[in-house]
């Protein structure tokens, strides 16, 4: 019991009852002081009555140090009893703590204190558990009571590599990784540019990890971004595509945007999209006219050019398109003769043509 050992970090308690030396009956005494100091260096530990049933008082106490510690009990500044309570290290600690998790899961970890094959009452402020991300923030943990031992509980909220921390009386006492899986698996296939008005392909697919349900996306499934801001239906529009799989996104400016596919807050795929502005199209035709005299051939070459931008290219595929006409000045047609696709040939009448 607590008058002989106590174990470290654990809680432990004793009992107090005084009897009447004449009738051999335990009776209730008033103005006992129970105390607890540690052997070596004379700190005091603090003790709590806990209970007071059928003339027995029972009292708790925890030890953080593997001194020694003296026990006194007086009675009006009279000592009515001293004693030495050994404190033993001989404990083990069974610890069960998860190696893999889903986002949004809820993660138990259970912690126990054994000396041989008993369990052992833990105080759950010498024990720690300590979850850290990825990216080294702390994850908010709840501490529950499991018989004698503890639980804790946390639920993570981005995938990776989860650093868990279990220290016992501020020390480490074990250090292992839990590695947390996306609930969601989504794929996102974009192209990397586009110009602005076009609608651009999306396809899409988001599947339960755990169950490999398919999940149905919508519109409301993604998130653009310029800049790192989102983006409102001001700047794009989005609609169905040719299967349930694909969207159709048109973007109203210029920019580099980042598209993310998210299922339950949870981000799955993404890809960046360079938007180009709207290139403008403006053909023309470079006419190559050569007139001889009355009676000779002569010839028109027309040359089609389609300027894009600033670029300017020839068409040859419109040059089969062209068709020229030639009247004298009576408005009679002259006979011509295609020679090429973008070169005609006639005999120039008297009095000139047109």
């Amino acid at each position: 019991d607590g008058l002989r050992t106590a174990f470290l970090g654990v809680t432990t308690s004793f009992s107090l009852r005084f009897v009447d030396e004449k009738t051999g009956n335990y009776k209730p005494v008033s103005g006992i002081a129970v105390s607890l100091s540690n052997e070596a260096h004379g700190t005091p530990i603090p003790v709590e009555q806990c209970t007071e049933v059928d003339n027995s008082t029972t009292y708790s106490y925890c030890v953080e140090t593997p001194d020694n510690i003296r026990l006194r009990v007086e009675q009006g500044g009279m000592l009515l009893f001293e004693h030495t309570v050994k404190v033993n290290m001989d404990i083990q600690f069974d610890v069960s703590s998860p190696e893999t998790a889903f986002v949004g899961d809820t993660v138990i970890a259970s912690i126990a204190i054994m000396h041989g094959t008993s369990t052992l009452p833990v105080d759950k402020r010498f024990l720690q558990y300590i979850v850290e991300t990825p990216r080294c923030e702390q994850v908010p943990v709840v501490h529950t009571s499991a018989g004698n031992g503890m639980e804790f509980q946390y639920c993570p909220r981005e995938p990776g590599a989860h650093r868990v921390a279990i220290l016992f009386l501020g020390n480490p006492l074990a250090e292992h990784e839990t590695v947390v899986q996306p609930r969601f698996r989504g794929v996102l296939e974009l192209g990397d540019s586009a110009s602005v008005g076009t609608d651009i392909p999306l396809c899409v697919s988001c599947t339960d990890s755990k169950s490999g349900e398919k999940k149905q996306i919508s519109p409301s499934s993604f998130l653009i971004e310029r800049q790192g801001q989102p983006v409102d239906s001001s700047i794009f529009s989005m609609s169905n595509g040719a299967t349930e799989d694909e969207f159709l996104v048109k973007f109203l400016e210029p920019g580099s945007f980042h598209v993310s596919l998210r299922h339950e807050q949870e981000s799955l795929a993404s890809a960046t999209l360079e938007v180009t502005p709207e290139k403008k199209e403006n053909l023309y035709f470079s006419v190559i006219a050569s007139i001889g005299i009355v009676g000779a051939v002569s010839r028109i070459t027309v040359q089609p050019l389609l300027v894009v931008g600033n670029m300017l290219e020839k068409q040859k595929e419109k040059a089969d398109q062209i068709s020229v006409q030639v009247t004298d000045p009576l408005g009679v047609s002259v006979p011509v003769t295609s020679r090429s696709a973008n070169r005609t040939e006639f005999t120039a009448p008297g009095g000139g043509c047109s």
